[in-house]
C-alpha cells in the first residue's frame, strides 16, 4: 500500500476534526468520535463535499464531522 503524504489545512480542537490535503490534491476530513472509546474517521471528500466546502466554509466542515460520527454507515471510510 503506497501512502500519501497530507498536509493539514484546517483544525477544529472543539469538534476535534482535521481537514487535510493529500499530495495527489484530494481533501480528506478525520474526524474523532464516540463517547467514552474514542476513534478516528477519515473520509475522502466527494466532489459535491468539495464544492459545499468552497460555498460555506468551516460552517460547512463542522457540520460534516458532526454527521460523520452521528450516522458513519453514509460515508466511505478511508483506512490508513
Amino acid at each position: 500500500m503506497v501512502r500519501l503524504m497530507e498536509t493539514t489545512l484546517f483544525s477544529n480542537s472543539q469538534l476535534m476534526y482535521t481537514l487535510m490535503q493529500a499530495e495527489n490534491g484530494a481533501l480528506i476530513l478525520n474526524a474523532t468520535c464516540g463517547e467514552v472509546a474514542l476513534y478516528g474517521v477519515k473520509v475522502e471528500l466527494t466532489t459535491d463535499q468539495v464544492e459545499q466546502y468552497h460555498l460555506e466554509g468551516q460552517t460547512y466542515l463542522d457540520w460534516l464531522a458532526i454527521d460523520i460520527c452521528k450516522r458513519p454507515t453514509r460515508y466511505k471510510f478511508i483506512y490508513s
